[in-house]
């Protein structure tokens, strides 16, 4: 009896892990064949085109996103290329998919006017991290910060929701440049307690530099959230609620106080449910 149980414990471990490995993978090339680096790979849901992971290609366009299984979609931009949408693609667990080459043909269009807009992309790389912008996109709706770094490139959180960046432990998670002195499991918690509508950026960092503590050996995860830059003092209330098998509640409160001379910024929030 006692054997049976190993083994059903084992054999439960191991379906989680699978599944958990699923990955999709391929190459981003130009019309010409030439690899394109630092494309935004996005993999969306199928039934509402959210967001479920974003990556970014590597020096010779190559791409590899994990994920749970599930109907899915791809969509590759970058800059002065026309966005390119895949067909539609059926996850299942422990699965491996190659797309193989994808190539996203030149935006050659010839234009009377030119109108420039400032938009910030949804994933930037920058010489020393990799800058996942939320504010302004779908992902600033209906989620926690929590559940945004499952979608950010290059992070898993797995069944205990324990941070891994690039297949390493021991991530640094800080809010606003500071470090975060919570546990594992108490921040979680807070995560989850913080709107994703709170959230300007999520700063993915592989390589701190001395600035940094030295405590976070697989790298570090900035959380930079939105400030009022207006003088006086302001505030805002924010609360959800979901209901699947057991209701679930998050609720935060901000305030922002502000002057020449300095700024004082604090927040509180709560999660409740199974």
């Amino acid at each position: 009896m006692k054997n049976a149980f190993v083994l059903f414990i084992l054999f439960s471990f191991s379906t989680y892990v699978v599944g958990q490995n699923a990955q999709i993978s391929g190459q981003i090339l130009s019309d010409t064949g030439e690899p394109i680096s630092y494309a935004t790979v996005q993999l969306k849901n199928k039934i509402d085109s959210t967001l479920a992971k974003a990556a970014i290609t590597e020096l010779e366009g190559d791409f590899a996103l994990r994920t749970v299984p599930g109907n899915y979609f791809i969509e590759v931009s970058y800059i002065g290329y026309q966005t390119l949408y895949s067909g539609p693609i059926e996850v299942e667990e422990g699965e491996s998919y190659q797309m193989g080459e994808m190539r996203i043909q030149e935006a050659a269009e010839e234009l009377e006017e030119v109108v420039v807009k400032a938009a910030r992309p949804l994933v930037e790389v920058q010489p020393d991290r990799t800058v996942f912008n939320v504010d302004g996109s779908i992902n600033a709706n209906g989620s926690d910060a929590l559940e945004l770094l499952r979608k950010a490139p290059g992070v898993v959180v797995d069944n205990n929701e324990s941070i891994i960046l690039q297949g390493k432990n021991g991530v640094q998670v800080y809010i606003d440049d500071k470090p975060s002195p919570l546990s594992a499991d108490d921040l979680a918690s807070f995560l989850k307690t913080m709107q994703s509508s709170e959230i300007d950026a999520i700063e993915i960092i592989t390589n701190p530099s001395a600035r940094y503590d030295a405590e976070g050996n697989a790298g570090i995860i900035n959380i930079r959230l939105k400030k009022d830059k207006s003088l006086g003092t302001n505030g805002s209330l924010t609360t959800s609620f979901r209901q699947g098998v057991t209701p679930k509640t998050n609720n935060s409160i901000s305030l922002n106080h502000r002057n020449k001379e300095m700024n004082i910024f604090g927040r509180y929030g709560n999660n409740f449910g199974h």
